[in-house]
């Protein structure tokens, strides 16, 4: 079964290069990212995510907010597995799930065990929106998630 899912994520990373293969193991992680940094382990991986860095951005002639986050992966399994930016969603006071901005720096690769990688996660969000959890998920399941305090 696990060489089945590793094989469809994988392929799943080919095409996009920034999807992450799971196991079926899951963590759920309540933890709030009070601290400059935050560490929890979620699906065989050790994640380190620091507080978001706001910042203001212009687009299309309307002032957005970015919050950006700096994301380190550790693989603490024996298996392969993926991680990237696309992985992560950010979920707002309103409970409006908000993708990566896709014209933000991102990373993503495949994690032989033991190896880490680490990269920005940012967001676009209206002055009025508020972020509330970034959440790690994989396709439909939210595997792990963190309040987040501005």
């Amino acid at each position: 079964m696990k060489k089945i899912i590793y094989l469809i994520g994988s392929l799943m990373m080919l095409v996009s290069l920034l999807v992450a293969c799971g196991t079926n193991e899951s963590t759920k992680n309540d933890s709030s990212i009070k601290e400059k940094k935050q560490t929890s382990v979620a699906e065989g991986i050790r994640f380190t995510i620091s507080q978001p860095k706001k910042e203001k951005k212009q687009e299309l002639g309307k002032e957005k907010i970015l919050y950006t986050f700096q994301v380190k992966g550790e693989n603490v399994s024996s298996n392969s597995k993926g991680l990237g930016s696309i992985d992560f969603v950010l979920e707002t006071t309103d409970r409006k799930e908000v993708d990566i901005d896709p014209t933000m720096a991102t990373f993503g690769d495949e994690l032989k065990p033991t190896k880490s990688l680490s990269g920005p996660v940012t967001f676009s969000l209206n002055k009025t929106e508020k972020p509330k959890k970034l959440i790690y998920k994989l396709g439909d399941k939210k595997t792990a998630e963190w309040d987040v305090k501005e």
